[in-house]
């Protein structure tokens, strides 16, 4: 935002605060920062006085009384621009392809392409097949264990080329 005084007196005559004060001069913290400001900045004397007589020429408006005949006049161009939306409305979706119930095909094709990708790629797999495409799995020795007694000792062959047994208490 630019500083007050940058500001042209249009630009000023639209400041909130500026129409505020101009309306409502007994406003005492208003007041007191114009007064302020007017006086710290004496070249915008000038432009001050022409925003306050726009604010005070805008303000001061009223409304002048329409003879019947232009109140009439005007009625009647109210009443052919309303009757004129429904053929401007026809005209504007000439040319357009109704998308009805777009939302809902967006959504369906969604859910039908996630049900298939699932279909596809997460079902079960088996651990390792050979070459006769035959699932084979092989349960590893924790698997086999049961629960230990006391002063019990289980050994365990696998099937490496070490051929080492492994004890387990």
């Amino acid at each position: 935002m630019k500083p007050y005084s940058e500001y042209s007196a249009e630009e000023l005559a639209m400041e909130r605060l500026f129409i505020r004060w101009v309306r409502h001069p007994d406003d005492p913290h208003v007041s007191k920062f114009w007064v302020n400001w007017v006086q710290e900045n004496p070249q915008q004397t000038e432009t001050v006085e022409s925003a306050k007589m726009l604010v005070d020429t805008v303000s001061d408006w009223e409304e002048t009384e329409m003879s019947s005949e232009e109140r009439t006049s005007l009625w009647e161009l109210i009443r052919q621009s309303i009757g004129s939306i429904p053929s401007l409305v026809e005209s504007g979706r000439q040319g357009v392809a109704p998308v009805e119930n777009w939302s809902f095909l967006k959504w369906s094709i969604g859910i039908v392409t996630t049900v298939i990708l699932l279909f596809l790629f997460i079902r079960e797999t088996p651990l390792y097949t050979n070459n006769a495409e035959s699932q084979n799995t092989k349960a590893s020795p924790i698997d086999v264990i049961s629960p230990a007694q006391a002063d019990t000792s289980r050994s365990y062959s696998y099937p490496d080329s070490t051929k080492n047994k492994i004890g387990i208490k």
